[in-house]
């Protein structure tokens, strides 16, 4: 497992996104098994006066090759904790984390022994410290 950290804009326990009015603040964990695995997601979303909470499992299948990962979503399940609507939700996080049947890619790169880095493109997106 381990936890994902903005890398510009730290959060003391996971992921702050800021956008328009909005400001979203998630843990992620992710748990990698054989050809599965599962990210759990847990935090808030706050659009302006309204909080509401995330609280979801998002299962997936992969395969890696090399340090690029290619994750397929398989179900999403959402505990009752969660009164998040995925359709807000989705404007700050991939649907991926939402939807069945999407893929995500993404490589990961050591970053000493302390953990990785998470990067869907050119640009490193995230680190991922050992938990």
């Amino acid at each position: 497992m381990c936890k994902i950290l903005r890398m510009l804009h730290r959060y003391p326990h996971g992921v702050e996104v800021h956008k328009d009015n909005a400001e979203l603040a998630l843990v992620i964990h992710f748990t990698f098994q054989g050809n599965n695995g599962i990210a759990f997601l847990k935090g808030t979303l706050k659009q302006d006066e309204k909080i509401t909470n995330i609280s979801r499992k998002n299962y997936f299948n992969f395969n890696k090759k090399g340090e690029l990962y290619h994750l397929k979503s398989i179900s999403t399940v959402t505990s009752p904790a969660d009164n998040s609507s995925a359709e807000e939700v989705a404007r700050y996080l991939p649907r991926f984390y939402l939807q069945q049947g999407l893929k995500f890619d993404f490589s990961l790169y050591p970053a000493g022994w302390a953990g990785y880095i998470f990067s869907t493109g050119y640009v490193p997106s995230f680190y991922c410290s050992r938990s």
